[in-house]
């Protein structure tokens, strides 16, 4: 089953039936991004497998170890690249090995059909088609596809000289190479009284708001809900969003967000000069790493906390590795919840190890890196590339002549093509200079004392994360840029003109809702925003 296959099997376009969707009180007007196909990325593919063949077949998907982002998510890569013929190649292989391991143990596809244990005839073939290719394609089959796809597993049966499981491989395989499967479907159906605009199709809803949520697609009682109406009311939407956000796979999902908004994912691939750093190694980054992830599910999911909290809170989650690198007392096992030394002015996201080692160089700390960070990630403030044949080089160290990082940036920050963005980010970023390449404190940089004061006009004086944090708790860009950022994550593009008003209701509600983040994915869930597109380009 190779190329031919997602030609062939499976329209992607399809959807049974439908209404026009779950229409919510608009406060502004709207006007969506443009409908259309997407793929699922990898981790999106690994855990519908998951869910639809067991464990043992989600782990036959692999994960990139440097998957394709395009404006910084996945989920964008994943709306404007295609498959190439080599990404098809891969999955016809992974795809064989998911099902080899989905037929060693068929207790998973039973639960959709359990003619696969009972009877094992030809007629089997229909309800797996029927009822496998359901939760695989996250919409009901018509009777034509439905024939196609047993037609395919009788044939395989053929091919096996009778073999029930052999026609089950074939089947299986189909499904699991057909563009409805590979892709995201959202194209809607037209809106009642907006020309160009289109309501998701409950089906369409119930993926968007699964694969959001859960990172994966809907499950058979989430496609229930849908097919039976409950997903075309507020309340019924909104209880479906709640009920998501209390099942294990949405800290999974939360957890994938924010390392990847983060850069938290990449720590791994951080790699620090071992004879200045020799904390550093696989270890401590996993430590890093775990911590960030506590620190951000403990905030937004478990205590279901005000957001500004990963701005500005001194505690944090240590083991033994990274109490030694914090300098307080931690557990001999395990992790534990600890307060954060007071004069070092660590707080929230900005102080902690993850963050300083994932935005630094090898040897050195990089205040353009960190500053960059804040910018982009925290304000949803682009900064620009250098342009290009210019020298992004530092000065090199003198031995009888000693620098600061400070010094040794005045010259980006004096430079005419270089100025603009270096006085925006740099300022920000030595202001966190007393924490060195993997985030440690420290009194001075190599025995030269450390000025982190800095100011930006419309960012205010600061000298220290405990100084960004708050500045950051209370500028509106960096509550609203919460929003952007799930916006940009959920559906698979940056935000569009006639998306702002939206985005600055959402904020707001945000904000009157305490910045609590699980409320506001419901609110996101809620918005025309989310449940319309436009018109495919």
């Amino acid at each position: 089953m190779g190329a031919l296959a997602l030609g062939l099997l499976g329209s992607a376009c399809g959807d049974s039936g439908g209404s026009d969707g779950p229409e919510g009180p608009a406060e502004v007007f709207v006007e969506p991004a443009p409908g259309g196909i997407r793929r699922l990325t990898r981790s999106q593919l690994r855990f519908t497998v998951e869910y639809l063949l067991g464990p043992d077949a989600a782990a036959l998907v692999p994960l990139a170890d440097n998957p394709a982002r395009l404006r910084g998510f996945e989920s964008i890569a994943a709306a404007e690249l295609a498959y190439s013929a080599t990404e098809v190649d891969d999955w016809e292989a992974d795809a064989s090995g998911v099902v080899d391991a989905a037929l060693a143990d068929l207790t998973y596809v039973a639960r959709f059909a359990p003619c696969v244990q009972e009877a094992r005839s030809e007629a089997c073939y229909v309800d797996v088609a029927r009822e496998v290719g359901r939760v695989a394609f996250r919409r009901s089959l018509d009777a034509e596809e439905i024939a196609r796809f047993a037609a395919l597993g009788a044939a395989g049966r053929v091919f096996g000289e009778g073999d029930f499981d052999e026609g089950l491989r074939f089947l299986l395989l189909g499904l699991l190479q057909a563009p409805s499967f590979l892709y995201q479907v959202e194209l809607g159906v037209p809106h009642p009284s907006l020309a160009g605009q289109f309501v998701l199709t409950p089906t369409e809803l119930a993926s968007r708001v699964s694969l959001f949520l859960l990172h994966r697609g809907p499950d058979a009682a989430l496609l229930d809900a849908a097919e039976a109406g409950t997903l075309d009311t507020d309340e019924g939407l909104r209880d479906a969003a709640l009920a998501m956000l209390e099942a294990p796979e949405a800290r999974r999902s939360l957890e994938r967000f924010y390392g990847e908004l983060y850069g938290i994912e990449d720590l791994g691939n951080v790699n620090h000069t071992a004879e200045v750093y020799p904390a550093w190694g696989e270890e401590l980054a996993a430590s890093a790493r775990e911590e960030m992830l506590r620190f951000v599910t403990d905030v937004v999911l478990d205590r279901d906390a005000d957001a500004r909290e990963l701005f500005t809170s001194t505690e944090t989650f240590v083991d033994g590795r990274l109490a030694a690198l914090y300098g307080v007392s931690g557990p001999s096992t395990g992790w534990e919840r600890v307060s954060l030394p007071a004069d070092h002015l660590r707080a929230g996201l900005l102080g902690k190890a993850g963050f300083l080692a994932r935005y630094a160089h090898p040897a050195f700390t990089s205040p353009t890196r960190r500053g960059r960070f804040v910018w982009e990630k925290l304000l949803c403030d682009p900064v620009p590339d250098p342009p290009p044949g210019v020298d992004i080089s530092l000065p090199p160290d003198v031995p009888d002549a000693p620098q600061t990082m400070r010094q040794k940036l005045e010259v980006h920050m004096e430079e005419p093509s270089c100025a603009t963005c270096h006085r925006r980010v740099d300022p920000v970023g030595l202001a966190l200079e007393h924490f060195d390449a993997i985030g440690r404190h420290r009194a001075d940089d190599g025995g030269l004392p450390i000025d982190t004061a800095g100011e930006y006009v419309d960012l205010g004086s600061f000298s220290s994360a405990a100084d960004l944090g708050a500045l950051l708790a209370e500028d509106e860009r960096a509550t609203a840029c919460v929003v952007r950022n799930f916006v940009r994550g959920s559906m698979g593009h940056l935000e569009l003109p006639g998306e702002e008003a939206e985005i600055e209701a959402l904020a707001a509600r945000f904000a009157e809702n305490g910045y609590r983040v699980r409320g506001m994915l419901v609110e996101l869930v809620l918005s025309p925003a989310f449940r319309r597109v436009g018109a495919p380009k």
